[in-house]
């Protein structure tokens, strides 16, 4: 029991002084067995310091007025570099085999690393090295490659992609500079409404009921979507007037003589005169009807569901819902006017654009957009799954914060900003009939010019 207990009371005082018990019976000897510091006499310094330093059980020694102990070693002191393990001496630490800072020990770094800043850090390239052994980013036909190894020349009409030379497709607008080339890889005449094209860029097909492809552009039959005057028998979009008269994409109607067109529509010349509300044919309405609207016997015209005649004229119920949609379009093939040497695609073929509207309600930006439409200079959005409806059961009073309209050409990695510009709706704009925004070079972003044409129609 004795024996237990100065087992015991020498275990204690072990943990205390910080040193291993001894093995050779119960008085304790302080040693390299015994001790994880230093030993001043009998006694463990544990940890050391600038009075008694040392480790691993070795004697302690007093460290010099200008130097501190660092693990267990009287280094220097305000070391601003490194510290020599071998030598103890302080070094710069910026090189490859003595790298540190702060009066640490220095460190040796590895292979593909180096020295910045007193910490190691990897010179591994995901490039390729030039002859030099300079890391490139690997990405130029000059200059590809990836992984370090030596950079490569890419040759024989081969081009740089994802840092390998490649191969170009077979058919491209060196091969197929006149046509458009199809899924299969194949140069077509791009004339047809299955594969409309132009500049040896992909084939495009041509949706909705009528469309054609005329001059490698698939264009849409003239009507509501496209159309703010009328459309006459050739199916071409023209002014209204007397000779020509219609609106919002209806068939052109030449109004008799002594007629005049108006909102539209025929009307005499007499009602015109003489009429305070709104003409029809040769009648004069009041113009005070949903129905029947207007004044100044201009043609009545017809109050859209969520608008009320009001003052003889169709305003705006403020409760109403309503859809923005845009129709119809045209951009650019090029994206670096006016030089116009560099396509949006790629291949050289047309764009694949969709319009994106941003909104400010309550002065946080609302955004969306509506789907693509493949390789198209005059693209028809209305063909789409969303048939171009970007806002969708809107209060007059959210459409009438536009903030700005952008267009965007769909590519495979990061789409293409085609600019934007700002974007105002008015009331007047509301009720169906087609409109026109010009995003022109001058006020364009990126100095392009684009333009589509929308409407705004009960939801």
């Amino acid at each position: 029991m004795k024996l237990c207990n100065a087992i015991l009371l020498s275990l204690v005082a072990t943990i205390v002084s910080g040193c291993s018990p001894s093995t050779s019976g119960d008085a304790f000897i302080c040693g390299v067995n015994s001790c994880t510091g230093c030993c001043k006499g009998n006694t463990c310094v544990a940890p050391p310091d600038e009075t008694a330093c040392g480790s691993g059980g070795a004697a302690c020694n007093a460290c010099r007025a200008n130097e501190t102990c660092l693990q267990g070693s009287c280094v220097p002191a305000n070391c601003a570099g490194c510290v020599n393990a071998k030598t103890l001496a302080c070094e710069p630490g910026t090189a490859v085999g003595a790298c540190g800072a702060g009066g640490a020990f220095c460190a040796s770094c590895g292979a593909d690393t180096s020295c910045q800043a007193g910490r190691c850090t990897s010179t591994a390239c995901a490039g390729c090295k030039d002859g030099s052994g300079a890391c490139q980013a690997g990405t130029l036909d000059s200059q590809c490659g990836a992984g370090g190894v030596t950079c490569a020349a890419c040759t024989g009409g081969k081009t740089c992609q994802d840092r390998v030379c490649t191969s170009p497709p077979s058919c491209g607008p060196t091969t197929c500079a006149s046509g458009c080339c199809d899924d299969a890889d194949s140069c077509q005449p791009g004339t047809a409404v299955g594969a409309c094209g132009g500049g040896g860029g992909r084939c495009a097909t041509c949706a909705g009921t009528g469309a054609t492809c005329a001059a490698g552009v698939c264009k849409q039959p003239c009507g509501p979507n496209n159309c703010a005057g009328c459309c006459t028998a050739t199916g071409a979009c023209v002014a209204s007037v007397s000779a020509t008269c219609g609106i919002n994409g209806a068939t052109c109607a030449a109004c008799n003589s002594g007629d005049v067109c108006t909102n539209g529509s025929c009307v005499s010349t007499m009602c015109k005169s003489t009429c305070p509300g709104c003409c029809v044919g040769s009648t004069c309405q009041l113009g005070t009807t949903q129905p029947q609207c207007g004044k100044n016997g201009n043609a009545c015209a017809a109050c859209s569901g969520g608008q009320v005649c009001s003052n003889n004229a169709c305003h705006v119920d403020p409760n109403s819902l309503w859809d923005l949609v845009i129709t119809s379009g045209l951009v650019p093939l090029y994206n670096n006017p006016p030089t116009n040497t560099t396509f949006f695609d790629s291949f050289g073929g047309a764009p694949d654009p969709y319009p994106q509207v941003v909104l400010d309600p309550s002065g946080t930006m609302e955004s969306n957009y509506i789907d693509y439409v493949s390789n198209s200079l005059a693209p028809d959005w209305t063909t789409n799954s969303d048939h171009g409806v970007v806002y969708s059961g809107y209060k007059p009073a959210r459409l009438l914060l536009a903030a700005y309209m952008q267009m965007w050409d769909d590519d495979v990695g990061p789409d293409n900003d085609m600019g934007w510009c700002y974007f105002t709706i008015t009331e007047a704009m509301f009720g169906g009939a087609l409109q026109t925004f010009h995003c022109d070079a001058g006020h364009n972003s990126l100095g392009l010019d684009w333009e589509v044409k929308f409407k705004i129609v009960p939801h």
